[in-house]
């Protein structure tokens, strides 16, 4: 229930039903808080002229105010911590940009190296703020897997001494007639 009288129930059912806007409801006087409870979201509220203060107060979670449209700093100034921001679902880079944090600051409110690594983080400032060498291992090989990069420049290199020793040979055997003997060179 509401918490509104009698009256008020019978007055907001009465307005539900004959589909006035959040906007029409402020003008005859109805607050932030009536609306919310007569299913108003945050999305709407907002068009109407509430300003995210007056939505939190009301009740509206982080999560709603996104969904509703306000940015990062605008939830930000109502009072919610950066940390609650990331847990509502603003990403790391709608927080850096409207909140202008450190990467420190990014890694407390519980963001991943991997999330972090696309806002053009390097490998050494992610390592400098506590990342493992591990996770940072992890985002710069190949499928995200461990993945030697030794490895690859060995196979790479035999690679190329193998192809560049055939094609040599290929061209010494073609000149010595060797090719003509299984037909890979007309006469």
């Amino acid at each position: 229930m509401s918490g509104f009288t009698t009256e008020a129930r019978i007055t907001e059912d009465v307005l539900i039903g004959a589909a006035f806007s959040a906007a029409k409801l402020r003008e005859m006087g109805y607050n932030e808080h009536q609306m919310k409870a007569v299913a108003f979201d945050a999305r709407e509220l907002r068009a109407a002229g509430y300003n995210v203060v007056q939505l939190r107060c009301a009740g509206f979670s982080p999560e709603d105010l996104r969904i509703g449209g306000f940015k990062a700093g605008e939830v930000s100034e109502a009072g919610f911590s950066s940390l609650r921001l990331a847990q509502a679902g603003f990403s790391a880079f709608e927080i850096r940009e409207d909140l202008e944090l450190s990467l420190a600051e990014l890694k407390a409110c519980g963001f991943s190296a991997s999330e972090l690594k696309p806002l053009g983080y390097y490998a050494a400032e992610l390592r400098g703020v506590g990342f493992s060498a591990e996770e940072i291992k992890n985002l710069y090989s190949p499928g995200g897997k461990n993945f030697s990069f030794g490895f690859l420049l060995i196979v790479t290199l035999i690679v190329f001494f193998l192809s560049s020793f055939f094609f040599r040979n290929l061209s010494c055997w073609i000149q010595q007639g060797r090719i003509e003997a299984i037909g890979l060179v007309a006469s």
